[in-house]
């Protein structure tokens, strides 16, 4: 039947199938568990977080998600104030369906068919909630709002109550916008706003150091450059402390320990991030480069190898295996970029390496063929100098 079909699917099929390419569970935990009652229940307090936020009560902010907001709780104060709202507008739209008031039948039902996409019931939505978002229904929010000011018998022979509380709106919704506005002046400006209150959220937090990271690859000034390093480092911390078994923070935290100058602590960020999570490539192969870069090729050579194992398809990689085997043994790097076109011949790696290869031992025909059938698969034109 269709509801056992319904059943079978929701309690049972999409539990089992994360959101994967769409939601992670630090963005939103519903991905890994987008049960029709976890979906219900989640739809019930993202009403509460939007109702707030569309009356102001709420205050923005960049991101949200995993840990700074309760989705999946039953007994918190934003499911049962989800609840109350829910139920206030149900019974308000059957009163305007009795009584034939169209104009706020119009309005509900508009307030809920542009919220749907976001009210984290059709699916997990990034952030859990977004700013952005509530403007979907917001127009229709505030002309229902506007609507029932004008509407309640709020006249008196002194005042005009309503046009009173019309404009304690406008003033309020006003100062919030003049507040608010110049935070998203650009990327930096709305994470020094927001990132301090933000230090239950992870992806916030990930997001911050990211932010203050690339801060830092802009500016040619030392101090400045170190105090980005630094409030990156800051974050991360923050983000890692929500979330301890996340791999990219940690992944980060090894770069930017190693760009402020400390090696030792960006080795064991690098090695938890692997820890965490043995399937992505980037904590081997920072690894691999901070111990080239101290001279110790064999361990260089076992975490770029253990990446290229993840990333089989890595020109780099191949690039700094070949380099490393070049200047241990000429006869391995030879064999390893042949056994490399065996596997796979679209590569331009190991084209580029044999070319460079055959140069260093004077056979520039060889190098120059080798040069041009790694053209064909992405290897920028290599000009050689001969010698008269």
């Amino acid at each position: 039947s269709i509801v056992n079909f319904l059943t079978k699917y929701f309690l049972l099929e999409v539990a089992d199938k994360p959101y994967i390419g769409k939601t992670t569970f630090t963005e939103n935990p519903l991905s890994v568990n987008a049960t029709l009652v976890n979906s219900l229940i989640s739809f019930i307090n993202t009403i509460y977080f939007y109702f707030l936020k569309m009356a102001g009560l709420f205050q923005a902010k960049y991101y949200y998600g995993y840990n700074y907001l309760e989705i999946l709780n039953t007994h918190s104060v934003s499911f049962i104030g989800g609840l109350i709202i829910l139920l206030l507008f149900l019974i308000l739209f059957i009163y305007s369906i009795y009584k034939k008031a169209s104009s706020i039948t119009i309005i509900i039902s508009a307030i809920f068919c542009l919220s749907l996409y976001a009210l984290n019931l059709i699916l997990p939505v990034a952030g859990i909630i977004a700013d952005r978002y509530a403007f979907m229904s917001n127009l229709f929010f505030c002309a229902g709002i506007i609507f029932l000011i004008f509407r309640l018998p709020l006249k008196t022979t002194l005042y005009n109550i309503s046009f009173i509380i019309f404009s304690a709106c406008f003033i309020f919704f006003f100062l919030q916008s003049n507040y608010r506005i110049p935070a998203w002046k650009n990327q930096k400006s709305l994470i020094d706003r927001d990132a301090p209150e933000l230090s239950n959220s992870y992806e916030a937090m990930r997001i911050a150091a990211s932010t203050y990271f690339d801060e830092y690859t802009k500016t040619s000034d030392t101090q400045t450059g170190k105090y980005y390093l630094e409030k990156a480092i800051y974050f991360a911390n923050k983000g890692i402390k929500v979330y301890p078994e996340n791999d990219l923070l940690y992944v980060l935290l090894g770069q930017l320990y190693y760009k402020i100058g400390n090696p030792e602590a960006a080795k064991s960020s690098l090695k938890i991030s692997i820890k965490n999570n043995p399937a992505q490539a980037n904590g081997y192969e920072y690894l691999g480069d901070i111990y080239y870069e101290e001279s110790k090729e064999d361990s260089a050579l076992f975490y770029y190898s253990k990446a290229f194992i993840v990333n089989p398809t890595s020109n780099l990689l191949i690039n700094n295996i070949s380099t490393i085997y070049y200047q241990k043994d000429k006869t391995e790097c030879l064999d390893f970029n042949l056994n490399l076109l065996k596997k796979d011949s679209t590569l331009f790696a190991p084209y580029e390496n044999l070319g460079y290869y055959y140069l260093a031992e004077k056979d520039t025909a060889k190098a120059e063929s080798y040069f041009k059938q790694g053209e064909k698969y992405g290897l920028p034109p290599v000009k050689i100098r001969y010698n008269n």
